[in-house]
């Protein structure tokens, strides 16, 4: 009767394909470092929530309007963005607390009259962007919890970003998000006439805001150009002066050697043996005897 030996099978990598193959030890893969949580939330910035000016405004009934749907999820407000997977399936819970929790930083950094999260510099024109690392910093949000809610919101087509390159410093590359809320998203919480009233009222602050740094900025431009020829006038006529008085120097020092010299041929030609002498040796004789002449 013949002996049948099974014969047993062990799937590639395994510990038991391990043993089997001699080895002593099986060398498995490092688990991936995961980041760590950073808790913002106590730095110093900025107001994160909204004033006592701007609850007054259609931002404060925004903010109130998405705290109630992120709490109460009736479907009233900003349907688009409780529905905006392809599944079918409602947005998580989790995505509207982290929503209802941003909310105020967002619209207390929102700049009304382009709909950037920014603020213009009054002194000089100039827009400041604010970043995503910002609004985590304003809250008890992560970065990454931040972003993943703002692609939500960008596929509810209730925020617009655009990311630009930037070489900083000439050393490393920087990654700067332009976040730009749209107006479907004060017009689905049924503040569409709102917004548009107080862009108005903004847009026209801010061309008037840009039109007085830009006359202040021509004034100062003229004023520089005017002080400029000034000193350029001022340093011309120094220079003008200082040739001239240079030029008089050189013509009193000349004036004073010709005087010195004719004195000393004068004393020279007074030696009767000097005066015997033929013309070239007694010029010759002469400088060798004044040679600063």
């Amino acid at each position: 009767m013949k002996r049948v030996t099974a014969t047993v099978h062990y799937l590639p990598g395994s510990p038991e394909s391990a043993v089997y193959n001699g080895l002593s030890a099986v060398q498995t893969k490092a688990p991936p470092k995961r980041l760590k949580r950073v808790d913002r939330s106590q730095q110093k910035r900025r107001p994160r929530a909204l004033t006592e000016s701007q609850r007054a405004t259609f931002l404060g009934i925004a903010a109130e309007r998405v705290k109630a749907e992120a709490q109460g999820r009736t479907c009233k407000w900003l349907r688009p963005f409780d529905c905006y997977q392809t599944s079918g399936y409602r947005t998580n819970q989790t995505r509207w607390d982290s929503l209802a929790e941003i909310i105020e930083p967002i619209l207390a950094r929102l700049d009304i009259a382009t709909l950037v999260l920014g603020y213009i510099d009054k002194k000089t024109g100039d827009f400041h962007l604010n970043r995503q690392r910002g609004l985590a910093e304003d809250t008890s949000l992560q970065e990454w919890t931040v972003s993943r809610l703002l692609k939500s919101l960008e596929d509810a087509k209730y925020i617009k970003r655009k990311m630009r390159r930037i070489y900083h410093n000439g050393k490393y590359w920087i990654t700067r998000v332009t976040i730009n809320v749209r107006p479907r998203f004060f017009i689905d919480l049924g503040l569409g006439y709102q917004l548009a009233e107080a862009r108005t009222q903004k847009k026209n602050k801010r061309d008037q805001l840009l039109m007085n740094l830009g006359k202040r900025r021509v004034a100062s431009l003229v004023k520089e150009a005017g002080e400029r020829q000034v000193r350029k006038q001022s340093h011309d006529n120094a220079q003008r002066k200082q040739r001239q008085q240079e030029a008089e120097a050189e013509a009193r020092k000349a004036e004073d050697k010709a005087r010195a010299r004719a004195a000393a041929w004068t004393a020279f030609m007074a030696d009767p043996d000097n005066q015997a002498l033929p013309a070239t040796k007694r010029i010759k004789l002469f400088n060798s005897r004044h040679p600063h002449l």
